[in-house]
């Protein structure tokens, strides 16, 4: 079973994908690079907002875990509490295929995502 590893950030409890882990050999201090919050999952692969966060080593907590769809989905779930937070209406549903579908509307903008 394929694994990915998610990091935690110790000041806030957001979690994130890891892109990669950087441990320079020189004075530098060891850095995670993390993907963008995920705002899309089918299946197995997920889909990323905004630009990826980079975080001292000794700012996050790494974990290894099974890649699996209850994982990601806590991920896309954290993204939607955010969404509600900023003041958003989120509308939540289930595919067919038991894929997450949701709509969010400030009164602006309005996102969908099938």
């Amino acid at each position: 079973m394929e694994r990915v590893r998610i990091a935690t950030v110790k000041a806030t409890g957001k979690k994130y994908m890891v892109l990669s882990m950087r441990f320079p050999k020189t004075e530098e201090a060891p850095t995670v690079t993390c993907w963008g919050d995920v705002y899309q999952v089918n299946g197995l692969k997920t889909r990323h907002q905004g630009h990826c966060k980079i975080f001292l080593k000794e700012e996050v907590d790494v974990v290894e875990v099974p890649r699996t769809k209850d994982v990601l989905r806590r991920l896309l779930r954290q993204y939607l509490r955010e969404l509600k937070d900023e003041g958003y209406d989120v509308t939540i549903q289930l595919t067919r295929k038991g894929e997450i579908s949701y709509e969010a509307f400030n009164g602006k903008t309005r996102m969908t995502i099938h």
